[in-house]
């Protein structure tokens, strides 16, 4: 799936993490699912919201997460 900023999200099988491509800097970033045994077949990216936030089915675990991303102000 791609995001409005023209990330690219890819959903990594068997290993319980995500990842994202930046198209920019040629650069992957991995992320961790809070939970293990997710076997996530599929995500979708909500880009009505910003930053965009990842839907990610975890039918091994019969959850669906909802993975939201702060800004720096957020942060302070």
């Amino acid at each position: 799936m791609v995001d409005n900023a023209h990330n690219v999200w890819i959903n990594l099988n068997n290993a319980d993490r995500l990842a994202k491509f930046d198209p920019t800097t040629g650069t992957f970033t991995e992320y961790q699912m809070p939970s293990r045994g997710t076997v996530k077949r599929h995500l979708e990216v909500n880009n009505t919201v910003s930053p965009p936030e990842i839907i990610a089915p975890q039918t091994g675990l019969n959850k669906v997460a909802r993975i939201q991303f702060r800004k720096a102000l957020d942060m302070e």
